[in-house]
């Protein structure tokens, strides 16, 4: 970033190559140009989005770890609702990072540019398949996770009649 007039010149008359119609606001109110290059925009954008993500899964995961595993003495609650919220922090964990999984090796293929910057029908075909698949993969771990709707699955695949599924949670609470 250069604070000197000319170059801020130069840098609007760069943008205008890559943008040839803006808005009125663009002549008439003082812009400071940040980046000449969307390129390096982008990239700071996405690292600092990246590094927010990951400290703040890292902070409630640590939270919860701490809380459901290390300070057993400091919480007052019984052993089948710790049993209880442990499991689900299980299932929880299970049930986000399987889909992310399943997109992970498929996104880093395509993100990964060829040297020559050419277009790749294969990769794109990949993560489109990619993208398909990860949509079906939360319904399915949605699914497996929760065992009202598991047993309904085992009940409609097996077909087994087990009981009416909304009977069964009635009965439970």
């Amino acid at each position: 970033m250069s604070s000197s007039k000319q170059r801020q010149k130069d840098y609007k008359n760069y943008n205008l190559q890559t943008l040839p119609c803006p808005t009125i606001e663009f002549f008439t109110e003082p812009i400071l140009v940040l980046a000449t290059e969307a390129d390096n925009y982008m990239t700071t954008s996405c690292i600092l989005i990246y590094l927010c993500l990951t400290l703040q899964i890292i902070f409630f995961t640590s939270c919860c770890i701490y809380y459901l595993f290390i300070s057993k003495t400091i919480s007052r609650v019984s052993q089948s609702t710790r049993r209880l919220q442990i499991r689900s922090f299980y299932l929880l964990v299970l049930q986000t990072f399987l889909p992310i999984l399943l997109v992970t090796v498929p996104m880093m293929i395509f993100l990964n540019k060829s040297k020559d910057g050419e277009y790749d029908q294969v990769k794109n075909n990949v993560m489109f398949i990619a993208i398909s698949v990860q949509n079906g993969s939360i319904s399915l771990s949605i699914l497996l996770v929760h065992k009202p709707y598991r047993s309904f699955l085992k009940s409609g695949i097996c077909g087994k009649k087990e009981g009416n599924v909304a009977s069964e949670i009635s009965t439970r609470m």
